[in-house]
């Protein structure tokens, strides 16, 4: 069902970490939505903390999940959202795959990188990252408003070319701005601060045509018996990114 155009200018809302809801036409589209914490078996809290009211969110058209780690891929929230009936976009992963028909969700598309669909007032394309993870980036092309999420993917310049080259300037991009990642503390040769990591994704940052930067997607710490990681792998705030 197509809904009424609306005449409202397109909504961004941040919900914390990696969670961003675009409003459009009267569409709703809810990226990695993750709305309770701790998370992660509770080992895991956002940072800044916040508090989300869940039943007044507003009814999402389209989730979308970049990859299955569970401070993007949670189970609390999303089946919040069932009620919904969504679409879900996701990476060809089985284990997302498994667990979202497992708790009920019907509508479902899969998503290789670099492909091109559209929906409502926008065309959405996937962005590769070189990680070994299997996850994606998101372009959003809106009439009004052209948005890149990286989420956590790492973007190589081939890649940041292509879509300099498609899209010209952008208005907002949202990039990880963390040179540690929560898996870094498992290498015993780096043990200073990882200025090259951190001058490789500002430049990146920088390399994108875009009139807002936004460090996004690495809004969190370890908690309980995890709390010695973050001077380990949390060393940097969205300020000094900035």
């Amino acid at each position: 069902m197509i809904k009424p155009v609306s005449s409202k200018p397109t909504e961004i809302h941040y919900w914390g970490h990696s969670s961003y809801s675009v409003f459009d036409r009267g569409f709703h589209l809810l990226m990695d939505p993750v709305f309770n914490e701790p998370f992660e078996e509770g080992s895991t809290f956002f940072n800044p903390s916040r508090e989300i009211d869940i039943d007044k969110t507003p009814p999402a058209d389209i989730i979308y999940i970049s990859h299955n780690h569970g401070d993007h891929f949670d189970k609390f929230t999303l089946k919040y959202f069932l009620k919904d009936k969504p679409l879900v976009l996701c990476p060809e992963d089985s284990y997302i795959l498994n667990k979202l028909k497992s708790w009920g969700f019907g509508k479902i598309k899969t998503l290789q990188a670099e492909e091109l669909m559209s929906f409502g007032p926008w065309t959405l394309q996937t962005t590769p990252s070189m990680s070994p993870f299997n996850e994606l980036g998101l372009m959003i092309a809106g009439p009004d408003i052209k948005i890149w999420n990286q989420v956590d993917t790492s973007v190589d310049l081939k890649t940041i070319w292509k879509i300099k080259n498609k899209y010209g300037k952008i208005d907002i991009l949202f990039c990880p701005f963390q040179p540690f990642r929560e898996y870094c503390y498992y290498w015993p040769k780096e043990t200073g601060f990882p200025q090259k990591r951190l001058e490789n994704l500002i430049k990146k940052a920088l390399a994108v045509p875009s009139r807002y930067v936004i460090p996004s997607s690495c809004s969190i710490r370890a908690g309980h018996d995890w709390e010695w990681v973050n001077s380990r792998v949390f060393p940097l705030s969205k300020d000094q990114f900035i």
